[in-house]
């Protein structure tokens, strides 16, 4: 079973002209799972002909708006009109959980807590259905306001994928696992510190990702020409990551 990844959004925290804001979708073995809200989650279902019943899972990385808020409308769907659904939705933050339940309330004049199930995640396992696992690896992209933000490891028939979602500009919080075990792919962002910055911490000889996709990046005119440069001095494959664009490991 291999996992595929359909990028809906890979812009930085304000949409571009053809990017949205964060988003992919992971499929596996008939089921699909979002990785972040950040882009009109219940469009892309509609115009992709996914069921919006076969949507196990949103795993929300941080609670920044261009990480959350465009998935609403998909879960107030979820809530009242697809009454087959039946969907997780892990959020780092309590608070979120009640807002997230006050606003689809509000829209829908009621909760339907068996069709849309809202947790709080930390640290460690947080999801295993059978086909996939997800591991929320703790970063410090909001550390400085007291506030948590997750990377995600997600593992299936023997494939493993990091997202590093939103870090530090130094990127001093990298998850240590890159350094430790091999994953197949890892996808991390270049919005908050500079292509230098990811250069040599990818270039680091105990690094073990075996492909990289970046995403998420600001200011992109700027660093895409840097980006492509840096590919082509490393070993294994880096790609930037598009609208659309899918990718199968």
């Amino acid at each position: 079973m291999s996992l595929t990844l359909t990028f809906v959004g890979t812009s930085h925290g304000v949409p571009d002209v053809d990017r949205y804001c964060s988003s992919t979708l992971v499929s596996a073995g008939g089921d699909h799972y979002f990785i972040d809200g950040g882009a009109p989650t219940a469009d892309f279902l509609t115009r992709n002909g996914i069921p919006f019943e076969s949507v196990r899972a949103l795993f929300v990385t941080h609670v920044h708006s261009d990480h959350l808020l465009a998935c609403l409308p998909m879960l107030s769907l979820m809530n009242w009109y697809y009454t087959g659904s039946s969907i997780d939705v892990l959020l780092p933050e309590q608070t979120a959980v009640g807002a997230v339940k006050d606003l689809i309330t509000l829209s829908d004049c009621a909760f339907n807590e068996k069709r849309v199930r809202l947790s709080v995640y930390g640290a460690g396992l947080v999801w295993d259905d059978g086909t996939i696992r997800v591991t929320a690896i703790p970063t410090a992209h909001m550390a400085h306001i007291g506030r948590p933000s997750y990377a995600f490891l997600l593992e299936a028939d023997g494939k493993r994928i990091l997202f590093s979602s939103d870090m530090r500009a130094d990127l001093a919080d990298l998850p240590a696992v890159l350094y430790e075990t091999p994953v197949d792919l890892f996808i991390t962002e270049c919005a908050h510190g500079s292509v230098d910055t990811l250069a040599a911490r990818l270039k680091d000889p105990r690094f073990k990702a075996r492909s990289v996709i970046v995403t998420h990046i600001h200011p992109l005119p700027e660093k895409q020409p840097q980006l492509e440069a840096l590919a082509r001095e490393l070993p294994f494959p880096l790609e930037i990551a598009r609208d659309g664009a899918t990718v199968s490991v």
